[in-house]
Protein backbone atom coordinates (compact mmCIF):
# COMPACT_ATOMS: atom_id res chain seq x y z
CA UNK A 1 0.00 0.00 0.00
CA UNK A 2 1.30 3.45 -0.88
CA UNK A 3 1.86 6.06 1.81
CA UNK A 4 -1.26 8.09 2.51
CA UNK A 5 -2.68 10.50 5.07
CA UNK A 6 -3.97 9.53 8.48
CA UNK A 7 -5.61 6.10 8.55
CA UNK A 8 -8.60 5.22 10.70
CA UNK A 9 -9.59 1.59 11.20
CA UNK A 10 -13.27 1.00 11.83
CA UNK A 11 -14.12 -2.10 13.89
CA UNK A 12 -17.77 -3.03 14.10
CA UNK A 13 -18.16 -5.73 16.72
CA UNK A 14 -20.78 -7.27 18.96
CA UNK A 15 -19.78 -9.45 21.90
CA UNK A 16 -17.37 -11.54 19.81
CA UNK A 17 -13.93 -10.21 20.70
CA UNK A 18 -12.27 -12.71 18.40
CA UNK A 19 -14.07 -11.10 15.47
CA UNK A 20 -12.75 -7.69 16.52
CA UNK A 21 -9.21 -9.06 16.67
CA UNK A 22 -9.60 -10.53 13.18
CA UNK A 23 -10.80 -7.21 11.76
CA UNK A 24 -7.95 -5.36 13.45
CA UNK A 25 -5.35 -7.79 12.09
CA UNK A 26 -6.67 -7.53 8.51
CA UNK A 27 -6.58 -3.73 8.59
CA UNK A 28 -3.08 -3.68 10.09
CA UNK A 29 -1.82 -5.99 7.33
CA UNK A 30 -3.35 -3.71 4.70
CA UNK A 31 -1.85 -0.62 6.37
CA UNK A 32 1.60 -2.22 5.93
CA UNK A 33 3.25 -0.66 8.96
CA UNK A 34 1.53 2.73 8.86
CA UNK A 35 -0.06 3.89 12.10
CA UNK A 36 -3.76 3.15 12.40
CA UNK A 37 -6.14 5.07 14.69
CA UNK A 38 -9.06 2.94 15.81
CA UNK A 39 -12.80 3.53 16.03
CA UNK A 40 -14.41 0.56 17.77
CA UNK A 41 -18.17 0.34 17.51
CA UNK A 42 -19.85 -2.14 19.83
CA UNK A 43 -23.02 -2.48 17.81
CA UNK A 44 -26.01 -4.69 17.49
CA UNK A 45 -27.46 -5.51 14.12
CA UNK A 46 -30.68 -3.83 15.16
CA UNK A 47 -29.11 -0.40 15.53
CA UNK A 48 -29.38 2.05 12.67
CA UNK A 49 -26.17 3.57 11.40
CA UNK A 50 -26.97 6.94 12.98
CA UNK A 51 -27.21 5.30 16.41
CA UNK A 52 -23.77 3.70 16.17
CA UNK A 53 -20.37 5.33 16.65
CA UNK A 54 -19.81 5.31 12.90
CA UNK A 55 -22.67 7.73 12.38
CA UNK A 56 -22.45 9.78 15.56
CA UNK A 57 -18.72 10.44 15.94
CA UNK A 58 -16.92 9.84 12.67
CA UNK A 59 -17.55 13.38 11.48
CA UNK A 60 -15.69 14.62 14.54
CA UNK A 61 -12.76 12.26 14.10
CA UNK A 62 -12.07 11.49 10.45
CA UNK A 63 -11.20 14.64 8.54
CA UNK A 64 -11.34 15.43 4.80
CA UNK A 65 -8.44 13.81 2.99
CA UNK A 66 -8.06 11.04 5.58
CA UNK A 67 -8.76 7.33 5.09
CA UNK A 68 -11.31 5.08 6.78
CA UNK A 69 -10.47 1.37 6.43
CA UNK A 70 -13.01 -1.41 7.01
CA UNK A 71 -12.72 -5.14 6.41
CA UNK A 72 -15.94 -5.38 4.40
CA UNK A 73 -18.86 -3.22 3.31
CA UNK A 74 -21.27 -4.96 5.69
CA UNK A 75 -19.46 -3.27 8.60
CA UNK A 76 -20.87 0.06 7.41
CA UNK A 77 -24.56 -0.79 7.70
CA UNK A 78 -27.28 -3.41 7.86
CA UNK A 79 -28.56 -2.94 4.32
CA UNK A 80 -27.99 -1.38 0.92
CA UNK A 81 -29.48 1.98 1.87
CA UNK A 82 -27.34 2.45 4.99
CA UNK A 83 -24.14 1.46 3.22
CA UNK A 84 -24.66 3.61 0.14
CA UNK A 85 -25.86 6.55 2.24
CA UNK A 86 -22.69 6.43 4.31
CA UNK A 87 -20.45 6.08 1.24
CA UNK A 88 -22.19 9.06 -0.37
CA UNK A 89 -21.67 11.12 2.80
CA UNK A 90 -18.01 10.09 3.00
CA UNK A 91 -17.43 11.07 -0.62
CA UNK A 92 -18.98 14.47 0.00
CA UNK A 93 -16.68 14.92 3.01
CA UNK A 94 -13.63 13.95 0.90
CA UNK A 95 -13.05 10.92 3.13
CA UNK A 96 -11.46 7.96 1.38
CA UNK A 97 -13.08 4.63 2.29
CA UNK A 98 -11.11 1.43 1.68
CA UNK A 99 -12.56 -2.09 1.91
CA UNK A 100 -9.46 -4.12 2.64
CA UNK A 101 -10.71 -7.63 1.86
CA UNK A 102 -11.04 -6.87 -1.84
CA UNK A 103 -8.85 -3.76 -1.90
CA UNK A 104 -11.71 -1.61 -3.17
CA UNK A 105 -11.43 2.14 -2.73
CA UNK A 106 -14.32 4.60 -2.60
CA UNK A 107 -13.39 8.23 -3.06
CA UNK A 108 -14.87 11.38 -4.57
CA UNK A 109 -15.15 10.28 -8.18
CA UNK A 110 -17.89 9.06 -10.50
CA UNK A 111 -16.51 5.54 -10.81
CA UNK A 112 -16.65 5.04 -7.04
CA UNK A 113 -20.21 6.35 -6.84
CA UNK A 114 -21.45 4.07 -9.62
CA UNK A 115 -19.65 1.04 -8.23
CA UNK A 116 -20.92 1.65 -4.69
CA UNK A 117 -24.50 1.79 -5.94
CA UNK A 118 -24.26 -1.28 -8.18
CA UNK A 119 -22.28 -3.37 -5.70
CA UNK A 120 -24.57 -2.60 -2.79
CA UNK A 121 -27.73 -3.21 -4.81
CA UNK A 122 -26.52 -6.57 -6.15
CA UNK A 123 -25.55 -7.81 -2.69
CA UNK A 124 -28.85 -6.69 -1.17
CA UNK A 125 -30.93 -8.35 -3.90
CA UNK A 126 -28.98 -11.60 -3.60
CA UNK A 127 -29.48 -11.78 0.17
CA UNK A 128 -33.17 -10.93 -0.14
CA UNK A 129 -33.69 -13.69 -2.71
CA UNK A 130 -31.86 -16.29 -0.64
CA UNK A 131 -33.76 -15.34 2.52
CA UNK A 132 -37.06 -15.46 0.65
CA UNK A 133 -36.31 -18.92 -0.79
CA UNK A 134 -35.21 -20.19 2.62
CA UNK A 135 -38.37 -18.93 4.35
CA UNK A 136 -40.52 -20.47 1.61
CA UNK A 137 -38.73 -23.83 1.95
CA UNK A 138 -39.19 -23.83 5.72
CA UNK A 139 -42.88 -22.96 5.34
CA UNK A 140 -43.37 -25.87 2.90
CA UNK A 141 -41.76 -28.28 5.35
CA UNK A 142 -44.00 -27.09 8.16
CA UNK A 143 -47.05 -27.46 5.90
CA UNK A 144 -45.94 -31.03 5.09
CA UNK A 145 -45.80 -31.83 8.79
CA UNK A 146 -42.02 -31.93 9.00
CA UNK A 147 -40.75 -31.10 12.47
CA UNK A 148 -38.08 -28.47 12.11
CA UNK A 149 -35.23 -28.02 14.50
CA UNK A 150 -33.60 -30.43 16.91
CA UNK A 151 -35.40 -33.71 17.57
CA UNK A 152 -36.43 -34.30 21.21
CA UNK A 153 -33.45 -35.33 23.29
CA UNK A 154 -30.87 -34.39 20.64
CA UNK A 155 -27.95 -32.32 21.85
CA UNK A 156 -25.96 -31.69 18.66
CA UNK A 157 -26.52 -28.43 16.79
CA UNK A 158 -25.56 -30.32 13.63
CA UNK A 159 -28.78 -32.32 13.86
CA UNK A 160 -30.76 -29.12 13.58
CA UNK A 161 -28.74 -27.38 10.89
CA UNK A 162 -27.52 -30.17 8.60
CA UNK A 163 -30.83 -30.39 6.67
CA UNK A 164 -30.40 -26.71 5.75
CA UNK A 165 -26.67 -26.82 5.00
CA UNK A 166 -27.02 -25.92 1.30
CA UNK A 167 -29.11 -22.85 2.11
CA UNK A 168 -26.62 -21.92 4.84
CA UNK A 169 -23.74 -22.33 2.40
CA UNK A 170 -25.40 -20.03 -0.14
CA UNK A 171 -26.17 -17.41 2.48
CA UNK A 172 -22.62 -17.37 3.86
CA UNK A 173 -21.28 -17.02 0.33
CA UNK A 174 -23.66 -14.09 -0.23
CA UNK A 175 -22.38 -12.42 2.92
CA UNK A 176 -25.28 -12.98 5.32
CA UNK A 177 -23.92 -12.32 8.81
CA UNK A 178 -23.59 -14.97 11.52
CA UNK A 179 -26.02 -13.00 13.69
CA UNK A 180 -28.66 -12.99 10.93
CA UNK A 181 -28.24 -16.72 10.35
CA UNK A 182 -28.56 -17.40 14.06
CA UNK A 183 -31.83 -15.45 14.25
CA UNK A 184 -33.20 -17.12 11.11
CA UNK A 185 -32.59 -20.65 12.44
CA UNK A 186 -33.26 -19.83 16.09
CA UNK A 187 -29.84 -20.78 17.46
CA UNK A 188 -27.28 -18.81 19.44
CA UNK A 189 -24.60 -16.84 17.64
CA UNK A 190 -21.94 -18.96 19.37
CA UNK A 191 -23.57 -22.17 18.18
CA UNK A 192 -23.84 -20.83 14.64
CA UNK A 193 -20.17 -19.77 14.59
CA UNK A 194 -19.10 -23.21 15.83
CA UNK A 195 -21.22 -24.92 13.18
CA UNK A 196 -19.72 -22.83 10.35
CA UNK A 197 -16.21 -23.67 11.56
CA UNK A 198 -16.94 -27.41 11.77
CA UNK A 199 -18.44 -27.42 8.28
CA UNK A 200 -15.64 -25.23 6.89
CA UNK A 201 -18.18 -22.64 5.75
CA UNK A 202 -16.48 -19.28 5.46
CA UNK A 203 -18.10 -15.92 4.53
CA UNK A 204 -17.61 -14.85 0.95
CA UNK A 205 -14.90 -12.37 0.09
CA UNK A 206 -17.63 -10.42 -1.72
CA UNK A 207 -18.58 -7.72 0.77
CA UNK A 208 -22.19 -7.81 1.93
CA UNK A 209 -24.30 -4.97 3.12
Amino acid sequence: MSQCSKIWGYLRVSTDRQDAATQRREIEIWADGQKVYWIEDVASGKKAIGDRELGSTISGKVLPGETLAVTELSRLGRNFFEVTSFLHWAMQQKIRVVVVRNNREFSDNLESQVFAFAFGLAAQLERDLISERTRAALARKRADGVTLGRPPGATSIDTKLDPEIENIRKMTQAGVSVASLARMFNVSRKARTGYLMRKNLKPSTVSPV
